[in-house]
């Protein structure tokens, strides 16, 4: 049966401090802090346990990344709250780095994905670190299909939102909707697929990269009841973060007192333009024919 908004809210804060209590008892985490909504929701949830909880950025570079909200605004957060925040500044990884996830990943990969466990490891030796991953597509943005009916979820479309091109990755793309099209619950069939792609056999390449270096990244939303609370929610109104908001209001206005990812007019007005379904669809259906086109080289 479906949840509101405020019931989803209440269950999720519960189901999650008690992931995380329980993670805390074999790792040791380091709490990653953006401007964005998800780590910070994820860093206050970690606070309810642990309310001196320290918070560090990752530095794409030591230039223009220090002047972005990413690298501003997280040492005003934990101002705010009285936490340590650390800074790390950007630095290459030794080429036997690179030469390892070489071996391990085939270069599917990218070089700069190698420099962030670097980093880390070199700051917080044996500690583990946590994504939200799972949280930002199914809990707020609804990443494949946002509002669209499941009848909308073809090879094509959901193959080009996850950039499974090559043949093989869409032969199990295909494969996989066929089964679970018989799927009898009302659940939406992207949130499922959403579901397979963050936590099962298609994970994304950034944990991947992390784990062939020795660094564990967990999500501790990777749980069944978890995920379930959130697909129970409305699609729609998941999509305009208000499981977000539910959530913020429960944890206090200090972790809203601070804008998220503040944006100039014009850029509000892109993502104004980015929210009709319409526009969602168009551009997903796209994507796979200029693919080809430059593939090919047409």
């Amino acid at each position: 049966p479906p949840l509101t908004m405020e019931e989803a809210a209440e269950r999720l804060e519960t189901l999650t401090i008690e992931s995380i209590r329980q993670m805390q008892k074999i790792r040791e985490f380091a709490c990653p802090l953006t401007a964005g909504k998800d780590s910070r929701l994820t860093y206050g949830l970690f606070r309810k346990i642990n309310p001196d909880q320290e918070a560090f950025t990752l530095c794409r570079n030591n230039g223009d990344f220090l002047k972005t909200q990413d690298a501003i605004l997280p040492p005003k957060i934990c101002e705010a709250l009285g936490c340590r925040h650390t800074l790390i500044p950007h630095e290459r990884a030794p080429e036997e780095y690179q030469a390892l996830c070489r071996r391990i990943l085939n270069d599917d990969f990218m070089p700069r994905q190698v420099d962030w466990p670097y980093m880390f490891k070199k700051q917080y030796p044996g500690k583990a670190i946590y994504g939200s991953g799972i949280f930002d597509c199914v809990g707020k943005i609804c990443f494949i299909g946002r509002e669209l009916p499941s009848w909308f979820a073809t090879t094509i479309f959901v193959s080009s939102r996850c950039d499974f091109f090559n043949a093989v990755g869409r032969r199990y793309v295909s494969e996989w909707l066929r089964e679970n099209r018989k799927d009898p619950t009302n659940l939406s069939l992207f949130d499922l697929y959403t579901w397979e792609w963050r936590c099962g056999r298609w994970m994304p390449r950034h944990p991947i990269v992390f784990a062939a270096l020795s660094v564990e990244y967990i999500s501790m939303y990777n749980s069944r009841e978890i995920l379930l609370t959130m697909m129970r929610t409305s699609r729609p109104w998941r999509s305009r973060a208000k499981l977000h908001e539910k959530m913020f209001e429960r944890l206090g206005e200090v972790y809203t007192a601070i804008p998220f990812n503040p944006k100039s007019g014009f850029k509000k007005l892109l993502n104004a333009m980015k929210r009709p379904t319409i526009y969602h669809l168009i551009a997903m259906y796209v994507r796979y024919p200029v693919y080809l086109i430059k593939r090919r080289g047409w």
